[in-house]
């Protein structure tokens, strides 16, 4: 691990090695490796949370780890910007977020929600459905907001090509003994919206079953009831 200012036993901090750490870490991420950006960024948030002490310029940090790819620099980014009261600039974080990842599209859904983007609610609503479909490649919660959409007649564009990896899993998954279900919740959500692939309930309905039997989600579900979710019919 790069935050090695941190003792042994993990409750102490080494504040001789800290700053020598984080001097080498940025300057890592000066010269471009987003890596050394996202340990420098951890290890100075630690550092400073369990000293008091300031260590180093963290929202350089992470506006360099955003300009370097780190979606989860670039939203939070976007909240100080919100938080300063710099929402046309934050609105336009949170669309380069989400075109450099999947991560990022469900934080600006929730600000199309809240009225951002488009003046045109048509287009603000459709640019949504697309912002979803995105956003359901890497979290099921935003496939059920854009079930929502779906419902309601709006077809999200794109080529969601995390989709088609997913399915591919789920396949080569399907055809194991040991009752694995790598990338089936995802691959159900795209043949249920016809995202990447023809629409498909039967198929939906399927994969997610292959979901509901795998041995790891059953020991971690405790006895709950895992089903179709009505959502995505």
């Amino acid at each position: 691990s790069n935050q090695v200012f941190l003792s042994s036993d993990g409750k102490g901090t080494d504040e001789v090695q800290a700053p020598l750490v984080v001097a080498k870490l940025a300057e890592l991420c000066r010269g471009g490796n987003v890596g050394a950006c996202v340990a420098a960024r951890t290890d100075v948030d630690l550092f400073e949370r369990r000293t008091k002490k300031r260590l180093a310029d963290l929202e350089w940090l992470t506006q360099r780890a955003c300009d370097l790819g780190d979606n989860s620099a670039c939203l939070e980014v976007a909240s100080s910007l919100d938080e300063q009261g710099k929402s046309d600039e934050a609105y336009r974080m949170l669309e380069h977020a989400c075109t450099s990842g999947d991560a990022g599209c469900s934080a600006l859904g929730d600000a199309l929600e809240r009225g951002a983007g488009p003046s045109d609610p048509v287009q603000r609503r459709q640019f949504l459905a697309d912002v979803r479909a995105r956003a359901c490649q890497h979290a099921t919660r935003d496939c059920d907001r854009y079930a929502e959409l779906y419902r309601s007649g709006l077809r999200a564009r794109g080529d969601f090509a995390m989709m088609k990896k997913a399915i591919q899993l789920c396949d080569d998954s399907m055809k194991r003994t040991d009752g694995s279900s790598m990338g089936c919740a995802f691959a159900s959500a795209a043949h249920a919206f016809g995202l990447g692939v023809p629409r498909d309930l039967a198929r939906a309905k399927q994969l997610y079953a292959r979901v509901c039997s795998d041995p790891v989600r059953v020991r971690s579900s405790r006895g709950a009831t895992c089903a179709f979710p009505k959502e995505w019919q």
